[in-house]
């Protein structure tokens, strides 16, 4: 029996959706809990959609009563991002339409055909979509444009976003926006100019951005260095390279006069020092925290890391890494971001960039980011990994309850 809240969605939404494409009896459920990935999370209710109409009337009606919803396509994601545990809505394979322009340059496409299906209809004119992911037999455009998908051959240069031309939105408001259609564009513009000027507010230089791009290839060069040596050793280096070269800041002892980062500045309550600390207009406002590569769990120096940040007044963000992990932190550690500095690709790279950068940090771009948006918190893996392992945990310990004859190291 579904919770009162989903009641009322299935009440209202069987009024607009066929109620033979609406599940909610516990083996549908139980087989859209899983995707390709090892994690599971049973949805309330499960709804295969046809067309952008009933995406339309499932976004309007969950945007209403404040239930979130999980698209699917394919569901070959190996990081769960396909499963949920409360509105699942799913590409139905009627949802499979295509058009190829007349002279082949582009092709449209509906989210239930799958890449090896594009590339097959594109066979003729010699042509294929640019990503190339490992299970594009699989997979389908949906997901494959939703999640940016790459592969070994296309790289980031022929990835989807590279090589979208327009497409379709549907807003959790139920706006329709086709930004192929200028038309629509200008109608857009009308209705959300506010939430148009706060992307603007939000955007980067992108030839800055090249810049430092190109920077930070000198920092992958040195990687075999840096995973060898002492954290004293590169702790001046790491903050050259990253944050003064590819990030935007100025070190203490690039310019003494005029800086905005500065090594081993001591709490403002105790001697203790962090070992870097980020200024805007002379007040702290960040604190960094390095160790070395032989520190693989940086959970381990979060709380070093936030006495730091505690004894500074003005102090809202914080900065953990080994010189390959980096976490960044909003004045509390119950959400961060992760980045692998030895595999950023340049949309990771602009991601960090928009977020670190000194530029971005001056303006308060991180903590406006997260006011705007529900989405700033740990990477949802990370928590469903967490809920496998109660998972397998209690699985063992039921396992070691029936097999008492055999001791736990032999299971």
């Amino acid at each position: 029996m579904l919770d009162s809240k989903y009641q009322r969605f299935y009440d209202e939404i069987v009024k607009k959706i066929k109620k033979e494409k609406i599940f909610t009896d516990k083996l549908h459920t139980l087989a859209y809990g899983t995707d390709a990935s090892f994690y599971r999370l049973i949805p309330k209710i499960v709804i295969k959609t046809d067309n952008a109409k009933e995406v339309q009337d499932i976004i309007e009606l969950s945007n209403s009563m404040n239930l979130s919803i999980t698209y699917r396509a394919g569901g070959t994601s190996l990081s769960g991002q396909a499963i949920c545990d409360s509105i699942l809505v799913i590409t139905s394979r009627n949802f499979s339409n295509f058009k190829i322009s007349p002279d082949a340059s582009y092709i449209s496409l509906q989210p239930a055909l799958t890449g090896a299906q594009a590339n097959g209809l594109l066979a003729r004119y010699s042509k294929k979509i640019g990503p190339d992911p490992a299970s594009i037999n699989a997979a389908m455009i949906g997901g494959i444009a939703a999640n940016n998908a790459s592969g070994m051959c296309c790289g980031i240069s022929q990835n989807s976003y590279k090589t979208l031309k327009s497409m379709k939105l549907i807003f959790a408001d139920g706006t329709k926006l086709d930004t192929g259609c200028q038309e629509s564009k200008d109608a857009f513009r009308k209705s959300h100019g506010d939430f148009l000027n706060d992307l603007k507010s939000f955007s980067q230089d992108e030839s800055l951005v090249a810049l430092r791009w190109s920077e930070y290839q000198k920092y992958l060069v040195k990687v075999d260095y840096i995973k060898t040596v002492k954290e004293e050793k590169y702790q001046d280096g790491f903050l050259k390279d990253v944050f003064e070269n590819c990030l935007g800041y100025t070190l203490d002892m690039t310019n003494p006069l005029d800086f905005n980062l500065e090594r081993e500045k001591k709490n403002e309550t105790d001697g203790k020092k962090a070992d870097g600390v980020i200024y805007v207009d002379g007040k702290i406002v960040g604190v960094i925290e390095l160790k070395a590569q032989d520190t693989k769990n940086l959970d381990k120096i979060e709380a070093q890391a936030f006495n730091y940040h505690a004894s500074h007044s003005n102090s809202k963000y914080i900065i953990i890494s080994n010189f390959d992990e980096l976490r960044f932190y909003i004045d509390k550690k119950t959400a961060y971001e992760k980045f692998s500095l030895f595999n950023l690709d340049y949309e990771e790279f602009k991601k960090l960039h928009l977020l670190i950068s000194f530029e971005s940090i001056k303006n308060d771009i991180p903590l406006k980011l997260k006011e705007k948006t529900s989405n700033f918190e740990q990477n949802i893996s990370k928590e469903l990994y967490k809920d496998f392992s109660v998972f397998r945990n209690s699985l063992f310990e039921k396992i070691v309850n029936k097999k008492s004859d055999i001791e736990k190291s032999k299971l």
